[in-house]
């Protein structure tokens, strides 16, 4: 059942900020992993640099896009589903497995594959 800011439980407001809070986590760090590839020098490759970029791009306005879902609840101009605390341990997990990617230096494909899947999550929560 949808809900807008003024009808959601003391409950249900914080799990939507530890949900919000794991979701932004999640996509900031893949930009910032993102950006540290293309600062990197001994990336050359051009097709993959402009690939790189493009994806980077894309997370930076999705990530706009979710602070502006943010506003949009925080001012009763938007509902949610409000998330179930099993929602922000999942929100929680994916953003620790982003964390997880870049402490071993995994693939960028991983950590764009995560932040989709954090996305996905949160859009369950929050339409626009």
């Amino acid at each position: 059942m949808s809900k807008l800011k003024n009808k959601c439980t003391f409950t249900e407001f914080n799990n939507y900020v530890d949900a919000y809070i794991a979701t932004w986590d999640s996509i900031n760090d893949t930009v910032i992993l993102l950006g540290a590839w293309l600062d990197d020098s001994n990336n050359t490759n051009t097709g993959e640099r402009l690939e790189i970029a493009l994806e980077k791009r894309l997370l930076e306005a999705k990530r706009e896009l979710l602070e502006s879902k943010r506003q949009a609840f925080k001012l009763n101009k938007s509902a949610i589903n409000p998330p179930s605390k099993k929602d922000v341990k999942k929100a929680r997990k994916l953003a620790d497995e982003i964390d997880g990617i870049i402490r071993n230096s995994e693939t960028m494909d991983a950590a764009l594959s995560v932040a989709e899947q954090s996305l996905k999550l949160f859009n369950e929560i929050q339409e626009v």
